[in-house]
C-alpha cells in the first residue's frame, strides 16, 4: 500500500493524521517564540521610556510605538501563544484519535486502511460537532469514571512526557468551561495516581482593579484609602465556594491562629471523590491554590511523605508545583519526599506584593528547586497563561530534571473530573460529592 511521509504528518490510503510527538514539539517551539516576542516587546518598551533622545523626530517614534508597533508585537505574541498552545491540544486529541482508530483495527499509527470515514467518525466521537468550534473534546455524561466521582468526567490519553502531563493538566487553570469558579480538578491515571489541580480565587481582579483605580487618580497618598477600598470588595464576596480573596489572604500571612480553609476542603473533597487513602499525588497550584498545595504538602497529617504514619485520611504528595505565590518559606516544613518546583514571574505584582510578607526561604533537600523567570504581563504578570507559556518553552536543566523526574510517575493517561470546594461557613450539610446530574 502506497505511503507519503513527512515531519508531522502520516498520509495513509485515504487518511490524514499528524504525528502527535512532533504537534507537542511544534507546540513547544510557538510558546517559545511567543515568549522572545515577549520580552523583545519589554526591551523595547524600556528603551523608548528611559532614552534621553529628544526632538521632534523622537517624539514621532515614541507616537508610533504606542499607538502601531507596540499593540502589534502584543498581538504577535498573543498569537504565536495561542497557536503553540492549540498545537498541544490538538496533540492530546490526536493520541485519543489514534487509540481509538488502533482499536477499530487500524495500524499503529493509528489510521486504518479503510475509507477516510472510518477516521473522521472516530474524530467525531472524541471531539463532537458543534458550530465554529470543530477542536474541543466531547465531554461524556456525568458521573463516576475512571474510580473517581465529579462532574463532567473526561477521558485523556497519554501525553508525551512529563512536560507535556503538567502543561496539559495546568491549560485547566486558564479554562473555566473545566474548571469553574467553585471547583477543582482531579485527574485519575490509568497508573493508579492522581494529579490534582488547585486555582486561585476568583475575585482578585475586583479589589485589585479598585486598588490600582484608587492609587492612580489620589496618587501615592492614597495607598491607605486603595487598600481599604479593595479589602472591602473582597470581603463583600458571599459566592458559595472557598476560593476566594478572604482566606486567600489568611494563608498567605499564616501564623499559628490562621487556618487555610482551601486546604481542609480540597483534602475531603479528594476522599469524597473516590481518591483512595495513601494514593500517590502530584499537585498544580497557581496563586491561592498555590499556596494550599503547599500547606497540603507541609501537613504531616495529610502528607505520608513525612513518614508519620497518619491514622486518618491522607495521601503521598510526590510532587508539588506552586506558581504565582510566594511560597518558598514553606520549604523547611515540605519533606525530602516531596519534589517541590516553585515559580514565579518576576513581572508578577501579586508575588511581588506577596514577597514582602515573609523572609525568603531556601530549598535545602534535593528535588526542591525555586525559580523566578521574566514573564509575561497579562493580568499584572499574573495571569496563568504567564506560568503555562514559561513551563512550555522553558530550556532550564533544573526545570527540564524536575518535569522529567514528575514524568516518571505522572506521564498516563487517564480521567479527569471537576470537583465543587464549598465555602465551609456558607454551604450547610455534607460536602460529599455527588454526580452532576446536568
Amino acid at each position: 500500500m502506497g505511503r507519503l511521509a513527512r515531519k508531522g504528518v502520516v498520509m495513509e490510503a485515504g487518511a490524514v493524521g499528524a504525528d502527535a510527538d512532533a504537534l507537542s514539539a511544534t507546540g513547544r517551539r510557538f510558546v517559545r517564540s511567543s515568549e522572545v516576542l515577549r520580552r523583545s516587546r519589554a526591551q523595547l518598551a524600556t528603551a523608548f521610556e528611559s532614552s534621553g533622545w529628544l526632538g521632534p523626530d523622537a517624539a514621532r517614534a515614541r507616537a508610533d510605538w504606542t499607538t502601531t508597533s507596540d499593540p502589534a508585537l502584543a498581538d504577535a505574541s498573543r498569537f504565536v501563544e495561542v497557536l503553540g498552545l492549540r498545537l498541544l491540544e490538538h496533540a492530546d486529541e490526536q493520541r485519543r484519535a489514534s487509540r481509538a482508530a488502533g482499536a477499530a483495527g487500524g495500524l499503529t499509527n493509528g489510521f486504518g486502511p479503510g475509507p477516510t470515514g472510518r477516521f473522521h467518525d472516530a474524530i467525531d466521537d472524541l471531539v463532537g460537532a458543534r458550530a465554529g468550534d470543530d477542536t474541543r473534546p466531547r465531554r461524556i455524561e456525568d458521573g463516576h469514571d475512571g474510580g473517581v466521582v465529579g462532574r463532567r468526567p473526561h477521558h485523556f490519553d497519554r501525553p508525551a512526557d512529563g512536560r507535556d502531563a503538567v502543561l496539559m493538566a495546568m491549560l485547566g487553570l486558564a479554562d473555566e468551561d473545566r474548571i469553574a469558579g467553585d471547583e477543582i480538578e482531579i485527574r485519575a491515571l490509568d497508573n493508579g495516581r492522581y494529579i490534582v489541580v488547585l486555582p486561585g480565587v476568583t475575585d482578585l481582579s475586583r479589589g485589585f482593579d479598585q486598588f490600582v483605580d484608587r492609587v492612580r487618580d489620589d496618587g501615592l497618598f492614597g495607598i491607605p484609602r486603595a487598600g481599604r477600598d479593595a479589602v472591602e470588595v473582597w470581603s463583600d464576596n458571599d459566592e458559595p465556594t472557598v476560593r476566594k480573596m478572604r482566606y486567600a489572604y489568611e494563608a498567605a500571612r499564616r501564623d499559628d491562629t490562621t487556618v487555610n480553609e482551601y486546604s481542609v476542603v480540597t483534602i475531603e473533597a479528594l476522599e469524597a471523590a473516590g481518591v483512595p487513602p495513601g494514593a500517590e499525588v502530584m499537585i498544580l497550584g497557581h496563586s491561592f491554590g498555590a499556596y494550599t498545595a503547599m500547606d497540603l504538602a507541609a501537613d504531616p497529617t495529610v502528607n505520608s511523605a513525612h513518614g508519620a504514619n497518619p491514622h486518618g485520611y491522607h495521601v503521598e504528595i510526590t510532587h508539588v508545583i506552586a506558581a504565582g505565590a510566594e511560597t518558598d518559606w514553606r520549604f523547611d516544613e515540605v519533606p525530602a519526599g516531596t519534589s517541590t518546583l516553585v515559580v514565579n514571574n518576576r513581572f508578577d505584582g501579586v508575588y511581588r506584593a506577596e514577597d514582602l510578607l515573609h523572609a525568603d526561604g531556601h530549598a535545602r533537600h534535593e528535588g526542591h528547586l525555586e525559580h523566578n523567570f521574566w514573564g509575561g504581563w497579562q493580568g499584572y504578570g499574573h495571569d496563568e497563561h504567564n506560568y503555562i507559556d514559561w513551563l512550555a518553552g522553558t530550556g532550564s536543566d533544573g526545570v527540564e530534571d524536575w518535569l522529567a523526574d514528575a514524568g516518571v510517575r505522572y506521564t498516563a493517561g487517564g480521567t479527569r473530573v471537576s470537583v465543587p470546594v464549598p465555602d465551609p461557613n456558607l454551604s450547610a450539610g455534607t460536602r460529599r460529592v455527588e454526580p452532576d446530574e446536568s
